[in-house]
């Protein structure tokens, strides 16, 4: 893919069908609006509450629905000199802190978090921001950001429903680690393929969001158990990480299979020594 140079944005749509991945018109209007809405609120709130940039179309591809924005001054600014901040770098790092957790820092970008909440969860779609800046929107961005803006709808009731509420105690926040277990139902599309990954301690289920770069170690093993390494996100809502953003991948040599140890641990006599002479 070709390099993004600074002040462009690329968007790309994947459908919810893995076999033909066909996107809806209306969708890929939806979620094309609600992309340049959500810049337009960035680049507000971090020009002190004034708009200074649009977003034009530089250009579209339609084998996977495509669009390429550049960021241009608004008409009442072009021929001088704008001192304020590209609301591109402000979406990026908005979206960053959605994903990450960081309520506060989220914030700063006025209703920018609101827009990236109102993404269609139809299929999933790629933001690029810079040359290896990619973000997925999916269900998992779009509840993260309605954590945001109601951070209410993030408090549970130990008690049942009609009882006060309180936060969850569970860790919330990010840590680099490993997770052992098999890769199962993986989407390889766009650039950042997903797979499931089936803990062997427990069974329990994580989705892990790779990169293109990982699409033959997921090849090599798929239904197979492996050790997936990468940044663990935890949203307190248990113990286990809500997606683990994956590094690498490496098969786990041996077998599961213990009846070649059969035997190995029976009880047995050892014979007495013979006496020194």
């Amino acid at each position: 893919m070709e390099p993004l140079p600074h002040g462009q944005v690329r968007f790309r749509v994947h459908g919810p069908d893995t076999a033909t991945d066909e996107v809806s018109a209306g969708v890929f209007a939806h979620q094309l609006t609600t992309l340049v809405r959500a810049l337009k609120a960035a680049d507000k709130a971090t020009n002190g509450g004034r708009a200074v940039h649009d977003y034009v179309v530089a250009q579209l591809s339609t084998s996977t629905p495509t669009a390429l924005l550049a960021e241009r001054p608004l008409p009442r600014y072009r021929g001088q000199i704008i001192s304020g901040h590209s609301g591109i770098d402000a979406f990026e790092d908005c979206v960053e802190a959605i994903t990450l957790g960081e309520e506060r820092r989220a914030r700063m970008y006025g209703a920018c978090a609101n827009y990236v909440s109102k993404f269609s969860p139809v299929g999933y779609s790629e933001i690029w921001t810079g040359e290896t800046t990619v973000f997925r929107v999916d269900p998992f961005l779009t509840q993260r950001a309605k954590v945001i803006i109601n951070p209410i709808a993030d408090a549970v009731s130990p008690f049942g429903q009609g009882a006060p509420l309180t936060r969850r105690e569970w860790f919330r926040g990010v840590a680099t680690g490993s997770f052992d277990g098999e890769i199962k139902e993986a989407d390889l599309r766009g650039a950042l393929p997903q797979i499931k990954l089936i803990l062997t301690a427990g069974g329990a289920e994580i989705d892990c969001v790779c990169r293109s770069d990982n699409i033959e170690d997921i090849r090599a093993t798929l239904d197979r158990r492996a050790r997936v390494y990468g940044r663990a996100i935890y949203d307190g809502s248990s113990g286990l990480p809500r997606r683990i953003e994956v590094s690498k991948i490496a098969v786990v040599s041996g077998s599961r299979d213990l009846t070649r140890w059969k035997g190995a641990f029976k009880p047995f006599e050892i014979e007495p020594w013979e006496e020194n002479e």
